[in-house]
C-alpha cells in the first residue's frame, strides 16, 4: 500500500473528463489491492466510490494477503462482483505481483 492522502473522487473524475476531451471514451485502469481480511471493509468502500464515478473503469482486484486468506478472497471477489459488477467496463483479478516473491506477503498465491 501507499501511503499519502486520501483520493479525492471529484479530482479524479474531472482529470479524466479532461484526458478524454472531445476524442472517444477512455477506459482508465485502477489496481485495487487486497491485502487480506482486514482490508476489505476499506478496499470495497474505495471500489463503491470509484464506480460511482460512472467512468468505464477496467479494474484489477490485486491479491496480496500475507495470510494466505483464499476464502476470504473469494469472498471479496464476489462481493465487488455483486455488488459493483454491472458499474465497470471491465474486472479482473490478479494473483500477485509479476515478480515472483519469497518475502511472504503474498502466501498461498498458487490457490488464489
Amino acid at each position: 500500500m501507499v501511503s499519502g492522502p486520501p483520493d479525492d473522487f471529484e479530482q479524479v473524475a474531472a482529470a479524466a473528463a479532461e484526458l478524454q476531451g472531445d476524442g472517444p471514451p477512455i477506459m482508465p485502469r485502477m489496481y485495487v489491492n487486497w491485502t487480506g481480511p482486514r482490508s476489505t471493509e476499506s478496499v470495497l468502500r474505495q471500489v463503491g466510490e470509484y464506480a460511482a464515478l460512472s467512468l468505464p473503469w477496467d479494474m484489477v482486484l490485486c491479491y496480496r494477503d500475507s495470510s494466505g486468506s483464499v476464502a476470504q478472497w473469494v469472498s471479496f471477489v464476489s462481493q465487488v462482483v455483486a455488488n459493483h459488477g454491472h458499474e465497470l467496463a471491465a474486472l479482473a483479478g490478479r494473483r500477485g505481483p509479476r515478480r515472483h516473491r519469497t518475502d511472504g506477503t503474498s502466501a498461498r498465491i498458487e490457490p488464489a
